[in-house]
């Protein structure tokens, strides 16, 4: 599955919207938009918080 993707399923799952995605993150809701819509990708540390926010784990 496209990193896009399942960012988009994990946020939905979570009842987030991309702009309290965004707060959290402390990025743009269309940098959220970028990202689920494939038109580039956040960086590692980003992945990183992503993760913890929802819940992600490296099992």
């Amino acid at each position: 599955m496209l990193f896009s993707s399942s960012l988009k399923q994990l946020r939905l799952s979570h009842n987030l919207s991309q702009t309290q995605l965004a707060k959290k993150l402390n990025v743009s809701p269309k940098t959220i938009s970028n990202w689920e819509n494939e038109r580039n990708l956040p960086d590692i540390e980003l992945v990183i918080k992503i993760a913890k926010i929802l819940g992600v784990t490296n099992r």
